[in-house]
């Protein structure tokens, strides 16, 4: 009983702080930092769903195959051999280059 009393006690202080701090923020700043900043957030997103659907996949082949580090590891290369070996890396881009690691 002295626990759940705890826990409602720290769930009420923590409502009013967050009642607290809705009352002090202005709708109108955060409109136009989510219209400034819509690009950049939708690719923060994607990138946040893209690596939560990796994992989800590396558990499950996993489990599968039973070959988790492999996994990675082909992952990690795959991403050095593509995104790595891009173009606009190099000493004059001022980007670290994948052949750096070499």
């Amino acid at each position: 009983l002295e626990h759940a009393k705890s826990i409602f006690s720290l769930l009420q202080t923590l409502f009013k702080c967050i009642h607290e701090l809705l009352q002090q923020t202005d709708i109108d700043s955060l409109k136009i930092f989510f219209l400034t900043n819509k690009s950049l957030l939708a690719k923060s997103t994607t990138l946040l769903f893209a690596l939560r659907i990796y994992y989800h996949v590396l558990l499950y082949l996993h489990d599968l195959l039973h070959a988790g580090p492999i996994i990675v590891i082909l992952t990690l290369l795959t991403l050095l051999y593509t995104i790595g070996l891009g173009d606009n890396t190099g000493a004059a881009s001022g980007i670290p280059s994948a052949y750096s690691v070499f």
